[in-house]
């Protein structure tokens, strides 16, 4: 028999208070406290499934970025900016694989199944498995829906080279505790948060709040970038960013489901503002939003750091120069400009900031030039770091970054 998951309004409340109890899932309010013990955890932000498919198991590879006991899986049925997923989606199994190959299913107030409502989020029974830091294990998922035409979430991209993969199909076959799961390159579905009880206990764990740029576009491999660079595998953390997405957009019932992830997070690190500029608006309005946004993530107990905002320019010589750059709109200079201004404003930590993480620095040509270091954004592109620019950004604030303490 499944569990029935329903949207969640308000995240109070405690868990069950006695372990007999199997006839419910654990509430996510209390769940989601717990520290983030993993990485490869992330917001569905590539759309949803394709339709054709009804099932299929997914395996997504995590690091233990601590020593971690008693795991439990978040899973939900929102996308990109906070949408409801169209239809019921059901977790039919799913399944801790640990470095040594041995299998730890998954439950759901006492059973195997539960069914997530459009809007909804799951939260695992707590397993007792032991993982040690610095540890690469697997989560595997089999997720279906009711019929064809019917979708679920997904979001990371598959990474084959790390045995990640999929085996969806219109004929889906659980492979989540035994079985080959074949390497293929796939938006996956996966865990939301890996949470659990954990050594050190001072260690920060991050929520991730931007756009392409914090999503890996112009990196590689994919969902790379350079935040998931200098993080290096040592820090958990939830990357709630959409490609696209501005300041305007991370508000309201636009970021109401994936900001409740942050409650798992000690710190937020905010990327977003390149799309704000990008889109003409003014300094005033992208300051109040951002403003909102910190607050927000502030009064959900989270420090938070923002991202100074990197350049977006035209080339005539595929950026093998910086003067033969200019700036994509006047957002972006030349001169003082909406850009540079934000990132002044920025660099002054205003309240509810506890830092600013200097990202501009490491790749203009020179603090507030609006122009790349040349070859740091590819050919026909001009807003995204390219992979020598994600390097060099995560050499400089990687110390910073992993540093980071409750």
């Amino acid at each position: 028999m499944a569990i029935h998951v329903s949207k969640i309004s308000g995240l109070g409340g405690a868990l069950a208070a006695k372990t007999n109890v199997t006839d419910r899932v654990a509430d996510p309010g209390a769940v989601i406290n717990r520290p983030v013990v993993a990485t490869r955890c992330s917001s569905y932000s590539s759309g949803l499934s394709d339709g054709v498919v009804t099932g299929g198991t997914y395996r997504v590879q995590h690091n233990a970025t601590r020593t971690a006991a008693d795991l439990q899986v978040v899973y939900g049925n929102f996308y990109n900016i906070d949408v409801d997923g169209p239809n019921d989606i059901t977790i039919s199994s799913a399944a801790i694989e640990t470095p040594s190959g041995t299998f730890y299913p998954l439950f759901f107030g006492g059973q195997r199944s539960a069914t997530i409502k459009p809007g909804g989020i799951l939260v695992s029974d707590p397993v007792g498995v032991d993982i040690v830091s610095g540890a690469a294990f697997y989560t595997r998922t089999y997720v279906t829906v009711a019929s064809a035409g019917q979708k679920w979430p997904v979001g990371l991209t598959t990474q084959t080279g790390n045995g990640e993969g999929n085996n969806a199909s219109a004929t889906p076959l659980d492979l989540s505790t035994s079985g080959t799961v074949p390497t293929a390159f796939a938006f996956a579905y996966h865990p939301l948060a890996i949470v659990g009880a954990c050594s050190p206990r001072n260690q920060a764990t991050l929520a991730l709040i931007g756009d392409s740029i914090f999503r890996g576009q112009a990196d590689s491999p994919n969902d790379n970038g350079y935040i998931i660079r200098a993080i290096n595998k040592t820090v958990g953390h939830i990357n709630l960013s959409v490609s696209g997405e501005q300041a305007l957009n991370f508000q309201g019932t636009t970021r109401a489901r994936r900001i409740r992830l942050a409650r798992g997070c000690s710190h937020a690190l905010v990327e977003l503002g390149v799309n704000d500029v990008g889109n003409g608006r003014t300094l005033a309005q992208i300051q109040a939003d951002l403003l909102n946004i910190w607050n927000a993530l502030s009064l959900r107990g989270c420090k938070v750091y923002q991202c100074t905002i990197t350049p977006s320019t035209n080339s005539s010589d595929s950026y093998a120069t910086t003067v033969n750059q200019t700036p994509k709109s006047a957002g972006f200079g030349p001169g003082v400009c909406i850009r540079t201004q934000l990132n002044d404003w920025i660099r002054t930590v205003p309240s509810p900031l506890s830092g600013c993480i200097e990202v501009a620095d490491a790749v203009e040509s020179a603090r507030n030039s609006g122009l790349w270091l040349p070859n740091y954004t590819n050919a026909g592109d001009g807003t995204h770091p390219n992979v020598a620019a994600c390097t060099a950004i995560a050499s400089a604030i990687s110390a910073q970054v992993q540093s980071l303490s409750v």
